[in-house]
C-alpha cells in the first residue's frame, strides 16, 4: 500500500498478522469517512468479529520512511479551541461596528482594537497548539494578523460612524 500513505485508517489485522484496510481518510482513496463514523466502526469491528482493530495515523516523512501513530478522536477541548478561533474571525468587523456607532473617542477605539486582536492572537495560538504537527506560532503570523485584523477594524469603523453620522 505505498501510494495510499497519508491519512488515517482502520486496520484490521487476522491472525497470520496480515493487515487489511477497510477504510480511511485520505485523498487517494475512493472511502471517505469522517471521524465518528471512522470511531464509531473501529468500536464495532471487535465485538462482532472478535478481530483486533486500531485506527493509525499514517504519513511519509520527507526521508521516505512511513510514520505511524495512534489515532484518537478529536477532544471537546480541541473543538472547542477550533470553534472560538473561527469565531475570532468575526472579531475585527462587530469590534469595528460596535466602536464606530459608540465612541470616537480614538484611545478607546485603539484600545478596544489592541485588546479584540490579542484575543485573536492568543485563540490562534492555543489552537495551533492543540493540531499535531509541528508547534510553532511564528512572529511573522502574529504580525500578518495585525495587519488584516487593523484594516478590516478600521474599514468597519470608519463605515459605521460615517453612517452614523459621526465623521
Amino acid at each position: 500500500m505505498p501510494q495510499k500513505v497519508n491519512g488515517y485508517r482502520v486496520i484490521v489485522r487476522s491472525a497470520d498478522g496480515a493487515e487489511r484496510e477497510l477504510a480511511s481518510h485520505s485523498p487517494h482513496t475512493q472511502v471517505d469517512l469522517n471521524v465518528s463514523e471512522v470511531d464509531s466502526m473501529a468500536k464495532a469491528i471487535t465485538p462482532a468479529t472478535g478481530l483486533p482493530v486500531r485506527v493509525v495515523i499514517r504519513r511519509k516523512s520527507l526521508s521516505g520512511a512511513v510514520e505511524e501513530t495512534p489515532w484518537t478522536p478529536p477532544s471537546t477541548k480541541a473543538t472547542s479551541l477550533r470553534t472560538a478561533a473561527l469565531a475570532t474571525v468575526a472579531l475585527p468587523y462587530a469590534g469595528g461596528i460596535v466602536m464606530g456607532w459608540l465612541s470616537l473617542n480614538p484611545a478607546i477605539v485603539i484600545a478596544v482594537g489592541l485588546a479584540l486582536w490579542l484575543c485573536m492572537v492568543l485563540a490562534i495560538y492555543l489552537t495551533s497548539r492543540t493540531d499535531p504537527g509541528p508547534k510553532r506560532f511564528p512572529v511573522l503570523q502574529a504580525l500578518t494578523t495585525l495587519v488584516t485584523f487593523s484594516a478590516a477594524y478600521a474599514m468597519c469603523f470608519v463605515v459605521t460612524a460615517y453612517f452614523r453620522g459621526r465623521l
